[in-house]
């Protein structure tokens, strides 16, 4: 039923952004298309996940924030769409935990670094969280930028970079430091013109 019905949403959301948007995708090619993936986004809009989820050729279960699943048939949705949630600025272990079980069984994790969506557009530092999954699950992290204006014509785009994966060395917060700054500069740089 979750497959169906991800594909369904999946299907209409596409044509919503790419015949009303107009959409663009770039470098989709460079997704890794089996094992373990995090994939790591700036986040400027609510339909930041739907563009991900439809340009990327793998499901893609979303962290998405707490507050999301407090309306039941909202809540429920999302769940079975693959979202689950995530307390926003406290360690949230039982989001932590869930993310590595998806990771784990090899499949494709979304999130948001920044923690929250940018008002300005402009990048935010990022958070620990992305950083800490990569370095325990050992998942291969994709970058992604996303510009452009969510309305008719606005032209969004997302565009993907090359995979990478993030190594543990020293001390854990020096990792978790180095580690959050290269996922936030990889997409930075997908994020110039």
């Amino acid at each position: 039923m979750s497959h169906l019905l991800y594909g369904l949403v999946r299907g209409i959301c596409w044509v919503i952004l790419k015949g009303v948007f107009r959409a663009e995708v770039e470098g989709a090619h460079l997704l890794v298309k089996e094992g373990p993936v995090l994939l790591c986004a700036n986040h400027i809009a609510w339909w930041d996940p739907p563009l991900i989820s439809v340009a990327s050729h793998r499901k893609v279960s979303f962290m998405a924030k707490e507050a999301l699943f407090g309306n039941r048939l909202v809540g429920r949705l999302l769940k079975l769409l693959g979202a689950f949630p995530v307390r926003r600025h406290v360690p949230d272990r039982a989001a932590i935990q869930h993310a590595l079980g998806l990771l784990e069984h090899g499949q494709v994790v979304g999130m948001f670094p920044e923690g929250t969506r940018s008002r300005s557009g402009e990048l935010q530092k990022g958070l620990h969280g992305a950083a800490l999954l990569a370095l325990r699950s050992g998942a291969w992290v994709v970058p992604a930028g996303i510009v452009g204006a969510y309305r008719p014509g606005g032209r969004p785009r997302i565009r993907f970079g090359r995979p990478f994966r993030l190594e543990e060395a020293g001390r854990r917060s020096e990792a978790l430091d180095r580690g959050s700054q290269r996922i936030m500069e990889e997409i930075a740089g997908l994020l110039k013109p």
